[in-house]
């Protein structure tokens, strides 16, 4: 997904409220980190809860990031109907 819409580790942390260091072991497939691995899963089922994580974290990434992702799940909150 991150690939898909150009963005950056870093921003995508920063927009899902974790470390980039977290994401970076993820995406290597390394991460024994359980609690994390589940919020991720929750926000990809339930594109909602990201649609609201995104407000919560949005002025903490740039607007263009923020756009990417807001389009993104709102795509996805539209194919579960």
């Amino acid at each position: 997904m991150r690939e898909q819409l150009q963005i950056t580790q870093h921003d995508l942390a920063k927009a899902l409220d974790i470390s980039q260091t977290t994401l970076q072991r993820i995406e290597a497939g390394v991460s024994n980190d359980l609690n994390t691995l589940k919020y991720i899963q929750i926000l990809l089922k339930f594109p909602e809860v990201a649609l609201w994580q995104l407000k919560q974290t949005g002025n903490q990434v740039h607007k263009d990031v923020s756009t990417k992702l807001i389009k993104y799940f709102q795509s996805r909150t539209k194919e579960k109907i």
